[in-house]
């Protein structure tokens, strides 16, 4: 086989770690060729001969090789899907590279794809989502809803039914929360007094032994953080040193922090001991914070009689009461999950866009509202 042109390519476009699948683009026009020269099909028969379209399983490199599958997408173009790992993609593409390809990524292979920026952005941002709720909402960007949806709203400012516009958008616009989420987590931050067990908390909520626990007030002196999912939608779990009054300066360095972790947190959880005495402590932290998601832990001991302000009575330990937590946790991360197939923005400039079209109609701009719009879908 005479060697590639320097325009075949490949890319590993599935995202970086462990996963089920891999997936290697070839594209050029020796990508049949190039992997022709290292797949062994389990028909035996010369698998450069098959349609576009088909799917093929066979070996890669030799019969002992690893078991893959292979699909021929177009003429010049061919899809590699293997086991997932850096290892088993990493020597697919070493390969294809000794066999004259040109490694690129997936970045790289999106802007030589005919898509539109919105479903090049989506298909990028798939290769990333955390969790397969989040993979579903862009995989319909991915698949034209939000270009579709931007398309409609473009007809009706033309047809100058500009309340129907506004509302598209003012449907848009709502998602700004969720779609700047889909593939960077949500954070939320578990704060509150010394041995209150944020830790414990952090812990049930996971699964499994992340935080360290201990009975010593003052024990987390540093954010701890960990990834999860909460009703499918990818969060960062954020444990924060114990809020207090305190000469000691290492504590108030923590507490600092975790002040600043307040100040970014997209949901803030703050996490009292039940069986204590409620303090003037927790009552300024609670009066700072009203919109925060209150938790009193600890309900498998016995309640402390004094009054003090309502929450959700949970128990690290036992779990009691932890799925009402999470249903809280989730309905307030996502006011209103997206319908499938629904339009969704998922970057801050489309959200900037969208909001500037908005302005544009407010003004009777329809011309410069059309523009914005036109610019977000126009290829590059």
């Amino acid at each position: 086989m005479s060697p590639p042109s320097p325009d075949t390519v490949c890319a590993l476009l599935t995202g970086s770690g462990r996963g089920a699948i891999a997936t290697v683009a070839v594209q050029g026009p020796q990508a049949a060729e190039v992997v022709a020269s290292r797949f062994l099909p389990l028909a035996r028969r010369p698998w450069l001969g098959e349609p576009v379209g088909r799917v093929s399983v066979g070996h890669w490199g030799s019969r002992e090789g690893e078991e893959l599958v292979v699909c021929r997408r177009a003429c010049d173009l061919v899809e590699i899907h293997g086991h997932g790992g850096a290892l088993a993609s990493a020597t697919i593409i070493n390969s294809l590279v000794a066999a004259g390809c040109r490694s690129i990524s997936a970045v790289e292979w999106l802007a030589r794809q005919p898509l539109v920026p919105i479903e090049r952005a989506a298909t990028l941002a798939l290769s990333r989502a955390p969790t397969r709720r989040a993979a579903g909402i862009l995989l319909d960007q991915q698949q034209g809803a939000l270009s579709q949806a931007l398309r409609q709203i473009v007809a009706l400012i033309g047809a100058r039914q500009t309340t129907a516009a506004a509302q598209q958008i003012a449907v848009l616009l709502a998602f700004q929360q969720l779609g700047l989420h889909l593939v960077e987590p949500f954070r939320v931050v578990l704060a509150g007094p010394p041995n209150a067990g944020k830790s414990s908390l952090l812990n049930a909520l996971v699964g499994h032994q992340r935080a360290i626990v201990s009975p010593t007030p003052g024990t987390t002196r540093d954010a701890v953080t960990s990834l999860t999912a909460i009703d499918g939608w990818p969060v960062e779990l954020v444990d924060t040193a114990g809020l207090r009054t305190s000469d000691d300066t290492l504590e108030q360095a923590g507490m600092s922090l975790s002040q600043s972790n307040l100040d970014t947190a997209d949901l803030r959880v703050l996490v009292f001991d039940r069986s204590r005495p409620w303090t003037s402590d927790d009552a300024v932290l609670a009066t700072a914070w009203p919109d925060a998601v209150v938790v009193m832990n600890k309900s498998d001991l016995p309640a402390d009689p004094q009054p003090r302000l309502r929450g959700i009575d949970v128990s690290a330990r036992t779990g009691a009461e932890l799925d009402t937590l999470i249903a809280t946790l989730a309905a307030r991360l996502v006011l209103a999950p997206p319908a499938v197939g629904a339009a969704v923005p998922f970057t801050a400039e489309q959200f900037a866009a969208i909001g500037a079209v908005a302005t544009a109609l407010e003004r009777d701009d329809f011309q410069q509202a059309v523009t914005v719009i036109e610019q977000l879908l126009a290829d590059s």
